[in-house]
């Protein structure tokens, strides 16, 4: 196989000869051996697991608290949250309360995962539906489509996030728990934010990702033209991106956030089995890879990521575990041939489902 995976024709792209992330990600620079620079900043020591006796340690101070539920889930649907669920109950043995929150776009994989998990888990289950995305993608899409651009590819998710940290403080504020096990910690850095940051205090970079965002509308004013899409963006922005979690902090200030995955490690092929024999979980059909397969917008933004940088967030989360030694290099590459097939199909009820004409470019 080529080093250089072809991808919507940017198989002339260079790639790190130790990972496979490539020129155009953001940030990235490559040494003499062509080794990225995020390949030789890595630290295996910083990056090490906390352990399964350290997660015991922090739960142990949450059980019997709280009232009905000693913990909440954030339940997706996909295979990370299913197992951090699976893993509370079955091998913590905690009293859970899982929440799914509906934007309107999951996949009936999805939901039968849901049913399928809470069922088996004996777990109650609350299902809280926001438009913040479903007002949003459509003119986000039709504007992102007139001028595409790498750096606005974040905000076809627009609403979502808010949908989602506004559930969280009312669930967990609302049944009095205090605690919340995700799914979280997998092998990816978070480079949509490179484009337009580049210091690392939090006060610089919070003006810089202001300003970057405030060039960007400036270039496609198109954006603007719903009122929905800049109301969201700033309260976006005060929810996740605004000093200290300014608002956060200050709704909910002793709830308590913890990611499965930064105490366990990430062993994927053990999370997929597990989920898959016992939950009889599934990914959604249109999806060859089965991360993040639980919403539709994931796809259709690593469709936006290939056609503008030949790469998707499956080429960060295979990089990170080629570090981490869990996957050759070798073998990310036959992945991401597999996981970036985007199926025209899906491209195609998509765009039917929102009622948009599809680019001809597409």
């Amino acid at each position: 196989m080529n080093d250089s995976k072809a991808q919507c024709g940017f198989d002339h792209l260079k790639h790190c000869t130790r990972c496979v992330l490539p020129e155009t990600y953001p940030g990235i620079s490559f040494d003499d051996a062509g080794v990225c620079n995020r390949c030789r900043r890595y630290n295996p020591a910083a990056r090490k697991p906390l352990g399964e006796e350290a997660l015991r340690m922090v739960v142990e101070e949450f059980k019997g608290k709280g009232t009905a539920y000693e913990a909440l889930s954030a339940l997706s649907g996909g295979r990370d949250s299913t197992y951090a669920l699976y893993y509370a109950v079955r091998k913590l043995g905690l009293r859970m309360l899982a929440f799914t929150v509906d934007n309107g776009f999951i996949p009936d994989e999805t939901w039968e995962n849901i049913r399928n998990a809470t069922r088996m888990l004996g777990v109650d289950h609350i299902t809280i539906k926001h438009d913040h995305l479903k007002k949003s993608i459509r003119p986000v899409l039709s504007a992102w489509c007139k001028k595409p651009s790498a750096a606005m590819v974040t905000f076809l998710c627009l609403g979502c996030r808010l949908g989602l940290q506004k559930a969280f403080l009312e669930v967990s504020r609302k049944y009095r728990i205090p605690l919340c096990i995700s799914g979280g910690g997998e092998p990816e850095e978070y480079f949509a934010d490179a484009f337009f940051t580049t210091s690392s205090g939090r006060l610089r970079r919070t003006v810089e990702m202001a300003t970057g965002v405030g060039l960007e509308l400036l270039r496609n004013p198109r954006y603007l033209l719903s009122p929905f899409v800049p109301l969201r963006m700033f309260m976006e922005f005060l929810y996740n991106f605004a000093p200290l979690g300014f608002v956060r902090r200050r709704l909910n200030p002793s709830w308590q956030y913890l990611e499965l995955f930064r105490y366990l490690g990430y062993h994927e092929n053990h999370v997929v089995d597990v989920i898959t024999n016992e939950l009889g979980w599934k990914k959604y059909h249109h999806s060859a890879a089965s991360w993040r397969s639980d919403c539709k917008i994931n796809l259709l933004k690593n469709a936006c990521y290939q056609r503008t940088l030949g790469f998707t967030k499956n080429d960060e989360l295979v990089s990170g575990m080629v570090r981490r030694g869990s996957m050759t290099r070798e073998q990310a590459l036959r992945r991401l041939d597999r996981d970036n097939c985007i199926p025209e199909e899906f491209l195609a009820e998509f765009f039917a489902e929102l009622g948009l004409r599809r680019p001809e470019s597409w």
